[in-house]
C-alpha cells in the first residue's frame, strides 16, 4: 500500500477527501471567512465611541455630585443633571436605567471620597489622646468643608433608597476599616470587644457630626477635644486600659 493511501488529504472541487489507513472520508470544505476592510474600520471605531460614552457617563456623575455639593440630594432631577452635564434630557437614559441609577453612581463616588478622607487622616494620626483629638478635628472638618456630602451620609443612611443603601455600605466599610486597625494594634483582645469599640467610636463621630450640621454645636475644635477624651474613656471601659490621671494623655489607646 503506497504512502498516498496510508495518509493523504486532497481537495477536489468543494470537497476535502481524507484518507488514512485505507479509510476514506469526504466532507464539504468550509469557506474561509475574511474580514472586509469596512468591518475592520468599524471595529477600530468602536474604541473611541466607548471612550466617549464613558466620558459622558462620568460627566453626568460629576454633574450629580456637584449638585449634591451645592444644593443637596433633592436637587438631583433629570433636567438639572442633564443641563449641568450639557446634554439633552433624554441622554441620561442612554447611560443609566433611571434617575435612581444615576443617584446611586454619584453616591458611590461620594462614599469613596469620604472613606478615603477618613482613612488617610486616621493613618497619619498618633495613638495618644492629643493625636486622637487632632484626628477627630480633621474628620469633623469634613462636616464643614463638604457639608452636603456629610449630610448625604448622615441623613440618608437609614433610607431604603439606592442612595441610602450606598451610605449604609459606607458605614459598614468604615467600621470594618476601623475594626481592622484596632485588631492590628490590639490583636490579643477578644474580637467581640474590638468590634464594640469600633461601633461606639463610629457612632460618636457621626453623632458629633450631626450636632455640627444641626447647629447645636458650633465650636468644632472643642468638640474634637471632648470627642477624643470620650474615645479614651471608651477605650478604658471596653478594652480594659485604665488611664490614671495625667498619664491618660500619653496612653497608647486606639482611635
Amino acid at each position: 500500500m503506497g504512502m498516498e493511501l496510508l495518509f493523504g488529504i486532497r481537495e477536489l472541487n468543494d470537497t476535502i477527501a481524507f484518507t488514512a489507513c485505507g479509510l476514506h472520508v469526504d466532507w464539504p470544505a468550509m469557506p474561509l471567512k475574511v474580514r472586509s476592510k469596512e468591518s475592520v474600520r468599524k471595529r477600530r471605531g468602536d474604541a473611541p465611541r466607548r471612550r466617549d460614552r464613558q466620558a459622558t457617563w462620568q460627566r453626568l456623575v460629576d454633574a450629580a455630585i456637584d449638585l449634591i455639593r451645592s444644593h443637596g440630594i433633592d436637587a438631583l432631577t433629570t433636567i438639572n443633571v442633564t443641563q449641568a452635564a450639557g446634554i439633552v434630557q433624554s441622554g441620561l437614559y442612554m447611560h443609566f436605567r433611571d434617575l435612581d441609577d444615576c443617584k446611586r453612581a454619584a453616591a458611590e463616588q461620594v462614599a469613596t471620597r469620604i472613606r478615603r478622607f477618613v482613612a488617610d487622616h486616621r493613618h497619619h494620626s498618633t495613638t495618644d489622646a492629643s493625636g486622637t483629638a487632632r484626628h477627630f478635628e480633621a474628620v469633623l472638618s469634613l462636616y464643614e468643608t463638604e457639608r452636603r456630602f456629610a449630610e448625604l451620609f448622615v441623613r440618608c443612611r437609614h433610607d431604603a433608597s439606592p442612595v441610602g443603601i450606598v451610605m449604609r455600605q459606607l458605614w459598614d466599610q468604615m467600621r470594618a476599616d476601623l475594626d481592622a486597625d484596632l485588631r492590628a494594634q490590639f490583636g490579643h483582645l477578644e474580637p467581640a470587644r474590638i468590634a464594640i469599640h469600633a461601633e461606639l467610636i463610629l457612632g460618636m463621630v457621626v453623632a458629633a457630626g450631626e450636632a455640627i450640621l444641626d447647629g447645636r454645636i458650633t465650636d468644632a475644635g472643642l468638640l474634637s477635644h471632648e470627642l477624643g477624651a470620650a474615645v479614651t474613656g471608651v477605650a478604658a471601659a471596653v478594652l480594659g486600659h485604665l488611664p490614671k490621671g495625667p498619664a491618660a494623655e500619653s496612653s497608647n489607646l486606639p482611635m
